[in-house]
């Protein structure tokens, strides 16, 4: 059942929370997603499942994998909302990944095929 629609309308640097522990990125990189969404209902309770913060991974040209959601871009800045039925949401995600290369950005949070979004330098 379709219960989520969700877009990344774009990529950019991020503007951390200067007040937090910051932390180097593992992976060589911050970006920063905005993305806006909008749940439908939920009869089967799917929503709680679908947690922004987690379940991101970049792969690269070579088709290396490298997780993209890192205690790093966790500590910059932290966004997303708790998805429930029937609303609307804009907020930020903000990964850690490699520095200078292009990819593919992966969002999987039920590894079952998930999305997918070009990641140029």
């Amino acid at each position: 059942m379709h219960v989520l629609d969700f877009t990344v309308q774009q990529i950019t640097e991020p503007r951390c929370d200067s007040s937090s522990g910051r932390e180097a990125p593992k992976n060589g990189r911050l970006v920063s997603l905005k993305v806006d969404a909008v749940s439908k209902d939920d009869p089967n309770n799917v929503l709680p499942a679908i947690l922004f913060g987690a379940g991101w991974e970049f792969v690269g040209a070579d088709g290396r994998s490298v997780e993209a959601s890192t205690t790093a871009a966790a500590i910059c800045h932290y966004d997303a909302p708790q998805i429930k039925p029937n609303r609307t949401y804009s907020f930020d995600v903000v990964l850690d990944v490699p520095k200078g290369q292009t990819g593919v950005l992966v969002f999987d949070p039920a590894r079952n095929g998930g999305w997918e979004w070009a990641l140029t330098t």
